[in-house]
């Protein structure tokens, strides 16, 4: 069976569940120093927009390369 691809439009808990999506996630999280408790609310959101409501806080380009990474591109 194989790992079902990720896109932007997923939800933050769907990229966290994610066997390959959710330690990015994760791990991007780990290097900001931030705990990922605080995607808890907005865990139905999906991923662009949850780095939409970030605004500069996130580098652009970010989404792009976290959805190749999780697709193995």
């Amino acid at each position: 069976m194989s790992t079902p691809q990720l896109t932007p439009k997923d939800s933050v808990r769907t990229w966290l569940k994610h066997p390959v999506g959710g330690p990015l996630i994760r791990d991007a999280l780990a290097e900001a120093g931030v705990d990922e408790k605080v995607l808890a609310p907005v865990g139905f959101f999906s991923l662009e927009r949850v780095v939409a409501m970030a605004g500069d806080r996130i580098p652009e380009g970010v989404i792009d390369e976290l959805v190749r990474r999780a697709n193995g591109d």
